[in-house]
């Protein structure tokens, strides 16, 4: 009997010391919530309405608002630039191509009626020259 209760108290410990091994940057990411280090993109302008958080660059918008079936690509009226390292670079087009928008480390903004529902790829950049050629 104690050596069934030495058995469920190892595999216990070692299902904990897996799941305490995720780091909260993997945790983080696509999950509904804007964190510290993410690109948070938003449906409607004032930060409203779907999310799409992520910690990565995207050369081109093929997923989703969390939660919902709505295309995040040409559809972002608002974007929170959660890294305060590294400048966001939206764009036009997929691949970082046509017009971009800069937005610095730790900036947010609403688009205005030029670039309201036109991002189509997203990159982080410590430069101030953007993204590189996709």
């Amino acid at each position: 009997m104690n050596r069934g209760r030495g058995v469920l108290a190892s595999s216990v410990m070692a299902v904990a010391a897996v799941f305490g091994a995720v780091t909260p940057a993997q945790a983080a990411s696509y999950d509904g919530s804007c964190n510290v280090d993410e690109a948070c993109l938003y449906r409607y302008q004032d930060y409203t309405g779907g999310i799409y958080d992520t910690l990565y660059s995207k050369q081109e918008y093929t997923g989703t608002y969390y939660g919902t079936s709505v295309a995040i690509n040409n559809t972002v009226s608002s974007v929170k630039n959660r890294d305060s390292n590294n400048n966001l670079w939206l764009y036009q087009n997929a691949y970082w191509s046509g017009d971009s928008w800069g937005l610095p480390a730790g900036a947010s903004t609403n688009f205005s009626s030029s670039f309201d529902n036109v991002p189509s790829s997203h990159c982080w950049s410590g430069a101030t020259a953007g993204c590189p050629a996709g």
